[in-house]
């Protein structure tokens, strides 16, 4: 008795698949060759992440800057700036993340020295600008904000420098094939324009303290040793340790 075609070519296919592994079809489908990831790229893509953290809260502050402000022209000025140093870090952390092993050439091999050094200057910096705009959008009036920004300052760079000085490193260590030409002209144009504002604060060279005077009155400083005193009248003023005066009429003779 002859068995039937079906039945045949149904025992072949069973003897196939008795011949296989249970597993190896599974196998071949799930464990295909992949890519890997650069572990050094992927790791200075996490630290230009941490840069971008404390920039994202900045531009959030600023937009809290309503035209026309009382605050220094400083601040606006910085804040149109910021989205051009968020969009480089996104564009250097997203060409590093998609970076694969058997894509790196010794040119970005060398680079990963330099875009090191940049999240590790960059993220002191970001932090400062945070904490700059932080301060100047929290509080019911101006003059306290400035007062709380000259106590944050405290002798050490402005708004104005920090956002120069993290320009100025952006610029130097944002090179091709991790930024694009056009992002680090724009990098460029951004601080001259910096460069250019004006002071948030004014000059003073004392003891690393600043001083804001918001009122109308005088303010007197001094941070010298022994007395110092101020005559802010009209009358006269005597000084000295014991001193004896007599304003009255004097006697004929």
């Amino acid at each position: 008795m002859m068995a039937s075609p079906h039945v045949v070519k149904l025992t072949q296919t069973s003897r196939r698949l008795a011949d296989q592994s249970p597993t190896d079809s599974v196998m071949r489908k799930v464990f295909r060759p992949t890519k890997m990831q650069s572990p050094e790229a992927n790791l200075i893509a996490r630290s230009l992440g941490d840069v971008l953290t404390p920039i994202d809260k900045a531009i959030e502050y600023s937009e809290e800057i309503e035209e026309p402000t009382d605050l220094p022209e400083a601040f606006p000025g910085v804040a149109k700036h910021l989205p051009i140093v968020r969009a480089v870090l996104l564009s250097m952390r997203s060409y590093l993340k998609e970076t694969k092993s058997d894509q790196e050439t010794q040119e970005t091999k060398d680079g990963y020295a330099e875009l090191k050094k940049l999240a590790s200057e960059s993220i002191l910096l970001a932090e400062r600008l945070r904490k700059f705009f932080d301060i100047a959008t929290s509080g019911q009036d101006v003059k306290s904000r400035m007062e709380s920004y000259a106590t944050e300052v405290s002798g050490g760079d402005r708004v104005e420098q920090v956002m120069a000085e993290l320009l100025e490193v952006l610029r130097s260590g944002a090179k091709p094939p991790f930024a694009a030409d056009e992002d680090v002209a724009k990098l460029a144009e951004a601080l001259e324009a910096v460069k250019r504002l004006p002071a948030s604060l004014k000059e003073q060279h004392g003891r690393g303290e600043s001083y804001v005077n918001s009122g109308s009155g005088t303010q007197a400083i001094y941070r010298g040793k022994g007395n110092q005193n101020f005559n802010t009248g009209s009358g006269t003023q005597f000084t000295g340790n014991i001193s004896t005066f007599h304003q009255g009429p004097q006697s004929a003779k």
